[in-house]
């Protein structure tokens, strides 16, 4: 009987772990939609007229290198490619532009 309650006790702490890891990577996903969320507003923040540095449009190239092409183009016959994808963070680089777009 002390074994049965010895393993319970073992199995509801591994329940509890297994529970707290969830929330604990839950709320670092939060933490990081809410970051990447907080950058897109700083960027729509500078087109608004009277803010220093401003821009009047939103469109897919190198100065709005956040915004990804909503579909790919024709590079060349059996050859399409991404104008631009979404770079939050400058990580990409020249990297970002020109991807080749493959169908399965």
């Amino acid at each position: 009987m002390l074994a049965i309650v010895g393993v319970l006790f073992v199995m509801m702490a591994r329940v509890d772990k297994v529970a707290t890891s969830a929330i604990s990577e839950n709320r670092e996903l939060n933490l990081a939609i809410e970051t990447v969320i907080a950058k897109i507003s700083q960027e729509l923040v500078s087109d608004v007229p009277g803010v220093a540095g401003q821009e009047y449009y939103d469109y897919p190239d190198v100065n709005n290198i956040w915004l990804a092409s909503l579909e790919p183009y024709q590079f060349a016959a059996n050859d399409y490619r991404w104008r631009q994808i979404s770079d939050v963070y400058r990580f990409f680089g020249p990297a970002a532009l020109g991807l080749p777009a493959v169908f399965a």
